[in-house]
């Protein structure tokens, strides 16, 4: 088993709180059958990261490619309380089982991610340089389409709390989440028909990631509006049935009786 970081598109608890929490318990439960490697629980709902347990790479990947919640997915290499024991634990890290990442023919870069602080491009160099300079790489940096990307995770907290570091976190990029091409493809902005109180494309697959919609699953909306969840739901293979009081939101028309009004939503 090894140690994944699912950092958070938005470290701010207030921002849809603990659906960020039990979206990643659901995909968990749809991708890998249980939720058991989650090691970080609702009580750590103010952290911008949780950290599962996963028999794979492939694992963490199927993961991410259905969150909303997430940015992305790392392989977590190294962590501790502070850059200086970080860059103490590299002197004896153990490759074992990594070798390809450090060969001549792999190509690396790395970068910096840190919640609850910003860095000027100096500073952000020198923590590079502290933490990365005493791995043993021999490939060539590619800034633009490397074959490993490493990134030093930073909690600072949020800001309105103690602004000290942590946690900091040596990993390695596995990849983005669908966060954003499921955003843009489904932005409201680009529906054919609006209501009042359409969901929010975010909500919305984040809710159908929660019901565990999948290719072949029946989901039923009885109050669908005008079908935000339901299109979340068929984004991801599910057939999908909806009804509402208003006819009007159903037809995408204002005005009843106007069939040459009818917008599909």
């Amino acid at each position: 088993m090894r140690e994944y970081i699912f950092w958070y598109a938005a470290g701010d608890h207030k921002h849809f709180g603990r659906f960020r929490h039990e979206e990643l318990k659901a995909l968990l439960q749809l991708v890998v059958g249980t939720d058991h490697g989650l090691v970080t629980s609702t009580r750590d709902e103010d952290l911008p990261y949780a950290i599962v347990r996963l028999e794979s790479e492939e694992q963490a990947r199927a993961v991410a490619l259905r969150s909303v919640l997430t940015y992305g997915v790392f392989e977590l290499w190294e962590h501790a309380e502070s850059l200086e024991e970080l860059s103490k634990r590299i002197d004896s890290f153990d490759i074992h089982g990594k070798e390809n990442f450090f060969s001549k023919n792999t190509s690396f870069c790395a970068r910096v991610r840190a919640f609850g602080k910003r860095f000027a491009h100096k500073e952000i160099l020198e923590i590079i340089e502290s933490v990365c300079s005493k791995l043993p790489f021999q490939g060539n940096v590619n800034l633009e389409d490397p074959d490993v990307q490493l990134w030093i995770l930073l909690d600072y907290g949020h800001r309105d709390k103690e602004s000290d570091l942590k946690k900091c976190f040596l990993t390695r990029k596995i990849c983005k989440s669908a966060r954003e091409h499921l955003l843009s493809k489904y932005a409201l902005q680009k529906r054919l028909y609006l209501g009042t109180t359409s969901t929010k494309a975010e909500l919305a697959f984040a809710m159908a990631n929660q019901v565990h919609a999948r290719p072949g699953s029946l989901i039923l909306d009885p109050f669908a509006g005008t079908a935000s969840i339901l299109v979340a739901c068929r984004a991801v293979g599910a057939f999908v049935f909806g009804a509402d009081i208003d006819f009007r939101v159903l037809y995408g028309t204002t005005e009843p009786g106007k069939s040459s009004d009818l917008i599909a939503c």
